[in-house]
């Protein structure tokens, strides 16, 4: 019974927080790790990075010696959300 109970529990899916949910969701949109909780992802012409907090998310692009920002206030709760914000300040 006890090797039963290790095995389920060691594959079972842990719920992730919002953050932890968000961090998944902005790694699978190619951005890569700048620093704690900073992504970066870089094109030709510019960068766009994103800064996570508990308070909420801020994003920047910057584009030919020109930045921009925007901030959605926290709790990062819907990943759908969080996918399409991202997709439309984006570069």
């Amino acid at each position: 019974m006890r090797i039963y109970n290790v095995l389920i529990n060691l594959f079972k899916r842990k719920d992730l927080s919002p953050i932890e949910m968000s961090r998944k969701t902005i790694k699978k949109m190619g951005y890569r790790l700048d620093g704690n909780d900073i992504y970066l992802k870089t094109y030709p012409n510019g960068r766009t990075m994103i800064w996570l907090s508990e308070s909420g998310m801020k994003l920047k692009v910057y584009a030919g010696g020109y930045g921009e920002s925007d901030f959605w206030p926290g709790p990062l709760l819907d990943q759908e959300s969080l996918w399409r914000f991202i997709k439309e300040h984006e570069i």
